[in-house]
């Protein structure tokens, strides 16, 4: 359902591009167009890092003892 971080960076990227190549062209429609994309740039950048972030093992439960050992035996 949701997009992967994959598909965000992807997509970020593209249009990433779009907005430069939109930010060169001179026409009344790149000049309407622009400041959407690069909106969407702004948007799907931090999106991706986001799923990347929670794909991270501190984002999950599993492992979870063996990270509070190692906590208490640095402690120790």
């Amino acid at each position: 359902m949701w997009a992967t971080w994959e598909r965000a960076t992807m997509a970020a990227v593209l249009a990433g591009l779009a907005w430069v190549a939109l930010r060169s062209a001179r026409s009344q429609r790149s000049a309407y167009a622009a400041p959407f994309v690069a909106e969407f740039v702004l948007l799907s950048v931090p999106y991706s890092i986001w799923r990347l972030a929670r794909m991270l093992p501190l984002a999950t439960s599993g492992g979870a003892i063996s990270r509070a050992h190692d906590i208490a035996s640095l402690e120790a």
